[in-house]
């Protein structure tokens, strides 16, 4: 079963860091969010470590 991340607003900084990790662009910038594609994810899990500020984890 893949695994399904989630990307809490109020601790991301919009730094882009987990959507530059990203080799299938899965997260993109949408004004002030970061969008999670559960489509084109492959659940590497790159995005979470990547984060420097903890907003991203699995759910």
């Amino acid at each position: 079963m893949k695994k399904k991340i989630h990307i809490e607003d109020k601790k991301c900084v919009l730094c882009g860091k987990c959507a530059a990790v990203c080799n299938v662009n899965a997260i993109t910038r949408e004004g002030k969010r970061m969008i999670y594609d559960e489509e084109k994810c492959i659940s590497c899990g790159r995005c979470v470590e990547g984060c420097g500020f903890l907003a991203i984890s699995y759910c």
